[in-house]
């Protein structure tokens, strides 16, 4: 199952982001790297995507 609740971290083409903002009535995510780099993306894009999965970093700390 795929995060994308807001401060949620996804790997995307072996990059990491994290999820700065949902509108879901919009499908719409807005993701953000370390870098402060911003990427638009559609929730079906991201769904369908062969290389975007939850990071390992929110999995963890889920765990707690």
């Amino acid at each position: 199952m795929l995060d994308l609740s807001p401060g949620s971290a996804v790997v995307l083409d072996g990059r990491q982001w994290t999820v700065e903002r949902r509108v879901p009535h919009l499908g719409q995510i807005w993701l953000v790297d370390p870098d402060g780099k911003r990427l638009q993306v559609t929730l079906k894009f991201l769904l369908a995507h062969p290389r975007c999965f939850t990071s390992s970093l929110t999995a963890a700390a889920g765990a707690n």
